[in-house]
């Protein structure tokens, strides 16, 4: 018998085990065996894990709580099948993708600090590339790539009028999390797919295999993660095939904190920016930025036992972060990213000994002055959720504060 929220492991190929970049036909077939597996047994165990959780909300949200874990059970086969097609002929097709090195820079750490904003800011740089959210949900295959964007270049003036209206929906996120189709976004939903993204806990909240993910290094079998990381691997390798195998791969992950250690191991040559705030701030903001969606799933308020569980996940982010900030993070703090922002930058591009060039420091100006004209509209308190500023003090003092932020260890 396996362990709860893994998966058997028998099958998998040990080079898949081994993620090596430089990868044969049959390195290529086992990745894509893991992938068809996971997407088609997890998509029916899904189902199991949405059955428990359609009273969570109370009796009288479940006739809608149906509807909408319907939909999202029939879009997610939908798409598994699909991806799983693209992959296939990714395979016959473009097979030479498995040849590409990928250079790599992932802004993580705790949510809500700027890493949206600092991921923005360093896409602009046109030596680095991101997946944008239409990519990562829609096309993490090459062949996916190719097709949508040849129906998109036919049907022009219909995919015109559908980029304003999902643009229009997407716009109701903009005061705590901008959306758009065509904007870099965080590529965590690439392990969707494989039903390996932590954001089930919104459809499962009470599912402990959702919440495993959240202590990824700490909680999967070494396997296991080493065979997402494999799966992860050739979906950036696929995305660099498609963008320029010249250019750097740049990835905004809050939710990659807890697979620190895995990234490392499979991208040896990466660089880590790990932006920390507060967690007085933080916490307030994550919970907060988490309502709209539950309000969406039935929810009235957020529970005391999921609101208490985030804050555990939060702690660990901040453990992590404090365990390896010295060694391995470039740590930003989100006050001097508001305040400092081009010279934030510099000392980030001086750390990891990369060149600005003319161009990229004139938009570096310009994002600068945005900054500092802009002023959320995302207002929260602790007290909205059940939570005192002392107790999360209490509970962060081990790990809070942080002294080793990149602009205190960069001198001039």
């Amino acid at each position: 018998m396996h362990k709860p929220g893994q998966h058997k492991r028998g099958f998998i190929h040990k080079s898949v085990i081994m993620g090596r970049c430089n990868a044969g036909p049959t390195e290529g077939i086992s990745v894509l065996l893991f992938a068809i597996y996971l997407s088609f047994l997890q998509c029916f165990l899904f189902a199991g894990r949405l059955c428990p959780s359609l009273p969570l909300a109370g009796k009288r949200k479940i006739p809608l709580r149906l509807l909408i874990f319907l939909a999202v059970w029939l879009l997610s086969g939908l798409l598994a099948l699909l991806h799983a097609i693209g992959f296939v002929f990714d395979e016959l097709l473009f097979w030479r993708y498995r040849n590409i090195r990928v250079k790599a820079t992932f802004i993580v750490g705790i949510p809500r600090s700027g890493t949206t904003w600092l991921h923005r800011v360093m896409a602009a740089d046109k030596r680095y590339t991101s997946l944008t959210l239409w990519e990562s949900i829609l096309a993490p295959s090459i062949s996916e790539r190719y097709f949508y964007s040849a129906m998109a270049r036919l049907l022009s003036p219909l995919g015109s009028a559908a980029g304003a209206v999902s643009a229009k929906l997407l716009a109701n996120f903009d005061a705590i999390h901008a959306l758009r189709l065509n904007e870099p976004e965080e590529d965590f939903l690439l392990f969707a797919p494989v039903h390996g993204c932590f954001l089930g806990v919104l459809l499962c909240p009470e599912s402990p295999y959702y919440w495993q993910f959240a202590y990824f290094d700490q909680q999967l079998s070494v396997r296991l993660r080493r065979a997402y990381m494999s799966y992860y691997q050739r979906c950036l390798q696929k995305h660099l095939f498609f963008h320029g195998a010249n250019r750097q791969l740049l990835s905004k992950n809050p939710s990659f904190t807890p697979m620190i250690e895995s990234l490392r191991k499979q991208f040896p040559d990466a660089s880590f920016i790990a932006c920390v705030r507060n967690p007085q701030e933080a916490v307030a903001s994550q919970l907060s930025s988490l309502q709209p969606a539950m309000k969406f799933l039935g929810y009235n308020q957020l529970s005391k036992s999921f609101c208490s569980q985030l804050t555990q996940m939060l702690r660990h982010y901040y453990q992590e972060i404090a365990l390896k900030r010295r060694r391995e993070l470039i740590i930003v703090d989100f006050v001097e990213l508001c305040d400092h922002l081009e010279d934030l930058l510099i000392a980030i591009y001086r750390k990891m000994e990369q060149p600005i060039s003319e161009e990229y420091a004139l938009e570096l100006k310009r994002f600068s002055d945005k900054g500092r004209r802009y002023k959320s509209k995302h207002t929260y308190k602790l007290e909205q959720f059940g939570l005192k500023e002392n107790e999360i003090s209490t509970k962060f003092k081990a790990c809070w504060p942080f002294d080793t932020s990149i602009m205190k260890t960069i001198k001039p």
